[in-house]
């Protein structure tokens, strides 16, 4: 039997009860990272068999029962006695449904040379991908190795069978090993006394070996003998050598047949041994000895220290320090835990200290030391401290890579610890550190409402700092200090310094978390979510980011007091097809946050046939402008839309040259440089295309001839179309002759006729030709809006021949600010739009940029990120460099075959269609989580306009919102035109500032049924009638089966618009209005968009409405613009 001293077996069961308990969010050390959402998780595990014999195979079946739909992982890991990890499987992205048991099925294959006994059968519940830990189940279940293995053997225990196996009662052989030391020093020798019994008398060759931690034989003897019922003794003695590799050996036991033919018998651990290595008389008169877990690969290395005093006199412990050096594996705050032989852990002191200068094998150092109080240690005494350290994420770490560790399982001396004695080295080696400049030490950091200001101890010798503030770098700084400037107030910042000392560089510094002061209040919660059954809406928030005591819980009026640690709340006993309204906030004493966003949720209902719905409508209430240029399109279709913006935008606006209007198609179609611009978005003959800025002037023509706001896409990638000559071949990328370099300025006087030979093109100076030809924006005339290029995640796919390298998240950004100060110095006035991204892997991390690594622990999000940079570089210059963010939005819901609601060739497709009509929720409804890859790992971005909004005011308060692509699907479908309908309500109802649809659909020369939904708001009478410009209240008590949106004008209370919808893909609406406030309505004319037909058509008027309520039986799929008189 190995020897395992006390003190191991008491690190050991701490060891594992810390990491079971932290893994399941129940340390007792404090905690492990940020609060999820709290889903619960009801597991259980079984074995096929619960004996199981070695060499076989088993299934163990994992159950889990969750109280949320969710995609998960299960982590299923088997554990020998000792607590240490014998097998571990994995299966991800299993779907689970609310309340259902789901039985998944681990097949495992038992190691022939397992030894007997009992195994732990645990399993971890995480989010699929290892997105969140949900549960971890310790000893969910045990398994017993035994019976018959391979070769007949039982397994460990040394039992076999022998003979040719043709006899009827086959020889079974027993065998075992002692040895004497069971630990010896390098240069000493060990010996082995083998016994060995048979059933009954049988001839064999026995083969003792002895087997090295690597698997190499180190030492055997082979033995020809009769067995029988009587123990055989087979001695072997083993004398190490100076240099033998320290660790644990085995002993095992082979028998064969006389002839070496057949395998009779094997005894894989018949016993063990450990080599150490010798001591060397300490210099210090003391000995450090060390223990590691023994797994290479780890979230929790554990490296133990002993102390023996081998002196003859007291040796004072607060003047010992030891360090383990180690490499961090990705740098992460560290949390470190022990126990000692001391007793009191008061009487040990740890840290963890960031290296100046590395080694190759050492970033890091745990630093152990003792106080006053833990006194002196003894001639010939020892002592101990056993620790164990971990990331927040309890990411694995390997411990090949560092310093310090040995892979002992038990305390060995090592020179690789070094002990220092009143900061003398006195034991141990110090690694060899690299050639370079040490890093700042030293580094304070001192927060104020709106900067940071850095000072630290100067470098010898050094030339310059580097300063990494939320990952952008700061170089060439001369004096040790810094001040970070026009930062928001309350907010969190990272940051990291180096030292240049010529063409060298240091290591950056341990990073450094700030957060500004200024911000008193205490905010309102973030990631307020409703879910909603019959009869309960259970509410979640995400914990205050500062000190609270409790939150409060407004429940349609009632308010609800909750402790700090409760993040969920089930309102019950509700009746279905019932609205509430809900917000919460934090509280700290008497202290009140600010309020979130109030949250509106109904209870759910089953539709059977014609039913109720209850519209309440208050013009006098929820009274807000609704912006004029949410009605927008890319392009113009049948012209009776009256569409109130146009852009000039779109992939091919990235290639775009000004100067002589030639652009790229790209990927799009051959990457072919052509004159498209010219003829599609300004109408120009051929004959005046190359006219300097000919295209987006016939563009604004066009515009000011609809009244309509011109949004012009700028470029930023990097280069333009040079010429028109057809396809522009891979081995022509930019920097070619088929492309010219764009300059966001000049830098010089601007012309109205561009040089054509310099090999650029301006953006100030397109500006300033536009300026020139219709007046600033603040004019009449003026062009009002300039996007930031477009899509700029995709310029590698779309434009590989302009831009074939990933953008970097810096790189946009940085872009963005050159250009947006280039147009505002030529026209103040004008809206800058940008960064114009795609979809949500933009929003998020620009594409998974290689660069965003850098800013992701700063920003939730790449949009944060833009936002706050922005806002900082706007306020050094003195100008807003960004006035509207502008995103595009293109719903990833899908059905079961995978097809996505965007797709317009699907009008048949039942499913399909119905998930079009829920799609717009997303964007505003917190009751609503859609089935996509981001609603199931980024649920916290949604609902998208409230998310974002948050960001807004975060980062960058004032700035607009709009979405200059967006497409729901079905354009030639009802469910298109109702879904279009519904977000262009969706828009005027949450602030939107601009929108423009993108048609997809190209076999459709227009898109019928989206046509008409611009038609029910800005033409719904034939005769260019409108919807109102003033927002009024307006609720359902079904969200998923209606929609309703209300306006005024807004000097004229007289007449009252609504747009009431029936989405129900079946079923009659029994719609009543119930209409408050001081004017009332006495007559209506409704004007539907139904499935019959695309055309928007007037029913029968209604008259004499009496106490302003109004009953309508709305058909199916049908939408209603309601127009009010109060004459």
């Amino acid at each position: 039997m190995n020897r395992i001293p006390s003190s191991r077996w008491g690190r050991v069961l701490l060891v594992a009860i810390a990491c079971l308990l932290a893994i399941s969010g129940l340390t007792p050390f404090g905690g492990i990272g940020q609060a999820r959402a709290a889903m619960t998780v009801e597991t259980s595990a079984q074995a096929d068999s619960a004996v199981i014999a070695p060499g076989t195979t088993t299934t163990i079946h994992l159950q889990v029962t969750p109280s949320e739909n969710a995609s998960l992982l299960l982590d299923l890991e088997l554990f020998n006695s000792s607590l240490t990890r014998i097998h571990q499987s994995v299966q991800d992205h299993i779907e689970v449904t609310a309340g259902e048991q789901k039985t998944v099925a681990f097949e495992w294959k038992v190691p022939a040379g397992l030894p007997a006994g009992t195994y732990i059968v645990s399993f971890g519940v995480f989010g699929a991908g290892w997105s969140g830990m949900h549960k971890w189940h310790a000893a969910a279940a045990t398994i017993t190795i035994g019976g018959t293995g391979t070769g007949g053997g039982s397994g460990g225990n040394g039992g076999g069978t022998g003979g040719d196996g043709g006899s009827e009662q086959p020889v079974t052989f027993e065998s075992a090993a002692a040895i004497t030391p069971v630990e010896v020093e390098q240069g000493a020798a060990a010996t082995i006394q083998a016994s060995i019994k048979a059933s009954a008398a049988a001839a064999a060759v026995a083969e003792v070996r002895i087997v090295s931690p690597s698997g190499q034989v180190a030492a055997s003897e082979s033995y020809s003998r009769t067995f029988g019922s009587t123990a055989t003794v087979l001695p072997l003695t083993w004398l190490t050598a100076a240099d033998t590799a320290v660790g644990r050996y085995t002993v095992e036991v082979l028998l064969y047949s006389a002839d070496r033919s057949k395998l009779l018998h094997e005894n894989r651990s018949a016993g063990q041994l450990t080599v150490k290595a010798k001591a060397e008389a300490p210099a210090g008169g003391f000995v450090v000895s060390v223990e590691n877990d023994g797994n290479p690969r780890t979230a929790a290395p554990s490296p133990g220290f002993e102390i023996k005093n081998t002196s003859t006199q007291p040796l004072k412990l607060s003047a010992i320090k030891l360090r383990y050096y180690f490499t961090i594996d990705g740098e992460q705050e560290l949390s470190v835990d022990f126990w000692t032989m001391l007793g009191s852990k008061s009487l040990v002191t740890t840290k963890f200290e960031k290296m100046p200068i590395p080694s190759a094998k050492a970033d890091y150092y745990l630093e152990i030391g003792f106080s006053e109080a833990a006194g002196s240690l003894a001639p010939g005494k020892q002592t101990g401290v056993y620790t164990w350290f971990h990331k927040p994420d309890w990411s694995s770490m390997d411990q090949t890579n560092d310093y310090s560790y040995s892979g002992a399982s038990d305390p060995e001396p090592s020179q690789l610890v070094t002990a220092y004695v009143d900061g003398v080295l006195q034991w141990g080696s110090e690694p060899e550190l690299l050639d370079m400049p040490a890093a700042p030490a030293g580094i304070k950091a001192v927060p104020t409402s709106s900067s940071v200001v850095f000072t630290w101890e100067p470098v010898d010798g050094a030339d310059s700092y580097e300063l990494l503030a939320d990952g952008i770098a700061v170089k060439n700084i001369t004096t040790a200090g810094y001040i970070d400037s026009y930062l928001s107030p309350g907010t969190p910042h990272k940051y990291k310094i180096r030292t240049r000392k010529g063409d060298a560089y240091s290591i950056w510094s341990a990073p450094i978390a700030v957060r500004t002061t200024g911000l008193t209040a205490i905010p309102a919660p973030v990631n307020v979510k409703a879910k909603t059954t019959s009869s309960t809406v259970t509410l979640s928030w995400n914990a205050s980011p500062v000190k609270v005591s409790g939150y409060q819980l407004d429940i349609d009026g009632t308010m609800i007091d909750l402790p700090s640690t409760q993040l969920t709340y089930a309102h019950e006993g509700l009746a279905s097809g019932t609205v509430h309204h809900y917000r919460v906030r934090g509280v700290d004493g008497a202290d009140k946050g600010a309020w979130s966003d109030e949250v509106r949720a109904n209870t759910t209902r089953q539709v059977t046939g014609a039913f109720d719905v209850a519209f309440t409508v208050d013009p006098e209430a929820g009274r807000a402008p609704i912006s004029p240029y949410i009605y927008g399109a890319n392009e113009d279709m049948t012209g009776t839309e009256n569409f109130t913006a146009r852009r000039m935008g779109g992939n091919r606006m990235s290639t775009y040259n000004w100067e002589n209007n030639a652009s790229n198609s790209g990927s799009d179609w051959i990457h072919h440089n052509d004159g498209f611009v010219p003829w599609y978005y300004g109408n120009i003959p051929e004959a005046q295309w190359k006219v300097p800025g000919i295209a987006a002037i016939g563009f604004h023509e066009q515009s000011l001839k609809k009244g309509a706001y011109s949004l012009v896409t700028l470029q930023t990638a990097g280069y333009a179309a040079a010429d028109y000559n057809g396809t522009v071949r891979d081995s022509e990328r930019a920097p070619s002759s088929r492309w010219v370099e764009v300059a966001p300025a000049k830098g010089a006087p601007l012309s109205l006729t561009p040089d054509l030979n310099d090999g650029k093109v301006y953006m100030d100076e397109f500006v300033n030709l536009l300026v020139n030809t219709f007046g600033p924006a603040s004019s009449k005339t003026g062009i009002k809006g300039y996007a930031i290029d477009n899509e700029p995640g995709l310029w590698t796919e779309t434009h590989n021949r302009m831009h074939p390298d990933q953008p970097l998240s810096v790189e946009i950004l940085s872009k963005g600010v050159a250009l947006a100060k280039a147009v505002k110095a030529v026209d103040p006035s004008s809206e800058l739009f940008g960064p114009v991204l795609y979809g949500f892997s933009e929003y998020y991390d620009m594409q998974a940029s290689t660069d965003w690594v850098q800013f992701k622990d700063s920003y939730d999000w790449y949009i944060d990120y833009y936002l706050d940079n922005m806002r900082k570089e706007s306020e050094k210059s003195g100008k807003r460099l960004l006035d509207v963010l502008d995103l595009h939005w293109y719903p990833e819901i899908s059905d079961a075959s995978g097809t996505r609601v965007t797709n317009s060739a699907s009008n048949d497709n039942i499913e399909l269609n119905k998930l079009r009509l829920q799609a717009p929720r997303s964007l505003w409804d917190a009751s609503f989580i859609e089935n996509t890859w981001i609603g199931r790992w980024s649920s916290q971005f949604l609902p998208m306009i409230p998310r974002l909004q948050q960001s807004i005011g975060q980062y960058n308060p004032g700035t607009k919102l709009a979405f200059t692509e967006h497409n729901f699907g079905g354009e030639n479908h009802i469910t298109g035109g109702l879904a279009a309908a519904d977000v262009l309500g969706i828009f005027g109802k949450f602030g939107v500032y601009l929108s423009t649809f993108w048609k997809m659909d190209n076999t459709l020369e227009e898109a019928p049924y989206v046509s008409a939904a611009y038609r029910l708001y800005n033409n719904y009478d034939g005769a260019n009638g409108k919807y109102g410009d003033t927002l009024v209240k307006t609720e359902t008590n079904d969200i998923e089966n209606s929609s309703i949106y209300g306006s005024v004008f807004r000097e004229d209370d007289g007449t009252l618009h609504l747009i009431v919808m029936n989405k129900n893909y079946d079923h009659t609406m029994n719609a009543k209005l119930d209409i408050a406030g001081s004017t009332s309505y006495t007559s209506a004319r409704i004007f539907a968009l139904g499935g019959d037909s695309p055309d928007v058509q007037e029913q029968a008027p209604i008259a004499g409405i009496e106490g302003n309520e109004l009953n309508l039986a709305i058909p199916k799929l049908t939408a209603y613009h309601i127009v009010l008189s109060a004459e």
